[in-house]
């Protein structure tokens, strides 16, 4: 099988991942998973701010999901409003909005430091365009 992910760093003022460069045709679960496979080898890694963690990357619904850990003790609208912001950004970037627009999108997953269930973005290719 061709790989279709070669490592390549991705940071926002630091090393978050490595994620692969993705080519344009949609992937199928196989690959998505051979690509989380390789992606999770960094993982779990705190942020430089401290507020969460990255904990790891599954394959859900034919794309990927990002599963975070929140430190952070402000309320969750508080946290939904900090956290869509980053998400945007680094889903600006070109290796992640090539996955957004070939796959149709990206999840992006927070949990408290318990393990509970916050909140979950998915963010599309109008997202993009929106903000």
């Amino acid at each position: 099988m061709k790989k279709f992910f070669s490592l390549i760093p991705l940071s926002v003022g630091f090393s978050l991942i490595f994620f692969g460069q993705i080519l344009v045709a949609k992937k199928s679960t196989a690959e998505l998973l051979e690509g989380a496979k390789i992606i999770n080898r960094k993982y779990p890694q705190t942020h430089s701010s401290g507020r969460y963690r990255v904990d790891k990357i599954s394959v859900y619904n034919q794309t990927f999901r990002f599963h975070y850990t929140s430190f952070m003790r402000n309320s969750i609208s508080e946290q939904k409003t900090i956290f869509w912001a980053d998400v945007i950004t680094r889903s600006k970037m070109p290796n992640l909005s090539r996955v957004i627009y070939s796959q149709g999108s990206l999840r992006h997953r927070y949990s408290d430091s318990r393990g509970n269930f916050l909140f979950e973005f998915i963010v599309t290719p109008s997202d993009l365009k929106r903000f």
